[in-house]
């Protein structure tokens, strides 16, 4: 118990060594306190302290002269890993709004609303380095999901794929790359898909996919053969999330089909990463939530769409396909 009860004494740390970059800095060997203190501007004696305590618990590795490495946990805090998730999930915004949970057990409304007076996607809006580090955050999160979603569903068949709710559009270059028939399109707020962009050129399919502004609560992209949810429905409470998959049924044609990919809640007493990753819902978005096989099924149902397959993930997530009603 008391575990769970420090656990901001290693989560705090963590965060804190991401933001300096310390991960980043001892990529390419051993590096003392002294070294990172000079290189990140601050206390070597205090820094000697996290150093030390994270290397108590695997994340750093200190030898007999002092200097620290990285450990495979380590390595995880790199920018290219998870350095971006551990900044944001212990910012100072992300935490005020933490604050406010027990608000949210007592109104059910959110707590993100009760810290900022407005919903999370719109403060973000008009935070554009918070806004940045969210994206990359999101993104590194696709990592893992990203590999299992291409490798468990065959995107060949389908011309245009529409990814709703796109953010920097790593999973629709990823399945681009890996299908050089499939064209996409990245569906997001204008704020959000000029990060696309970048992510389709790095990819090397700039020449197949692009970005297109939109808001899915109101349209989207008419035409395509594959709307994909990656992430996105969980965000929504029943009747907006009912408004996308709308949207989604009227922009399809007749051979369309529609892929959400989430996390399913299981029984109770069984533990899944959904269940903690609801309250993250509670906090962050009013009517947010993680749900169950059956509530996807009522949600599709309801906007003229019929669960079709299934297919679990290795990351814990599911991949539910839909077609038009019959």
């Amino acid at each position: 118990m008391m575990q769970f009860i420090l656990g901001k004494w290693i989560s705090r740390p963590i965060s804190l060594v991401a933001r300096l970059g310390i991960a980043d800095l001892m990529a390419s060997g051993p590096r003392s306190a002294e070294e990172l203190a000079e290189a990140t501007g601050t206390h070597a004696g205090s820094l000697y302290r996290i150093m030390r305590a994270l290397g108590a618990v695997g994340i750093f590795h200190e030898d007999e002269a002092g200097r620290f490495s990285l450990t495979a946990l380590g390595e995880c805090l790199k920018s290219d890993g998870l350095r971006y998730q551990a900044m944001l999930f212990h910012s100072e915004w992300h935490d005020r709004a933490w604050s406010e949970l027990e608000h949210a057990v007592r109104t059910g409304e959110a707590a993100f609303d009760k810290a900022f007076g407005m919903p999370a996607f719109a403060w973000l809006a008009g935070h554009p380095e918070e806004a940045r580090i969210h994206g990359k955050a999101m993104a590194a999160n696709l990592g893992a999901r990203t590999g299992a979603i291409v490798q468990s569903f065959d995107f060949s068949p389908y011309t245009l794929v529409v990814d709703v709710g796109a953010g920097h559009g790593t999973l629709l270059a990823a399945i681009a790359a890996g299908n050089p028939g499939v064209r996409g399109i990245a569906a997001d707020l204008p704020h959000v898909v000029t990060g696309a962009e970048e992510t389709f050129a790095a990819a090397g399919v700039s020449d197949r996919c692009r970005g297109e502004a939109c808001d899915f609560m109101k349209s989207l992209p008419a035409g395509g053969d594959l709307y994909v949810l990656s992430n996105v429905l969980h965000d929504w409470d029943d009747d907006r999330c009912r408004a996308i998959l709308d949207n989604c049924r009227k922009a399809m044609h007749g051979g369309s089909r529609v892929l959400v990919v989430e996390f399913l809640v299981p029984p109770a007493n069984v533990f899944s990463p959904a269940k903690l990753l609801d309250i993250e819902m509670m906090v962050m978005s009013s009517g947010g939530r993680e749900r169950t096989e059956d509530e996807f099924r009522e949600l599709l149902s309801g906007s003229g769409l019929c669960l079709d397959r299934m297919i679990p993930l290795m990351t814990g997530e599911a991949l539910l396909e839909a077609v038009t009603g019959r």
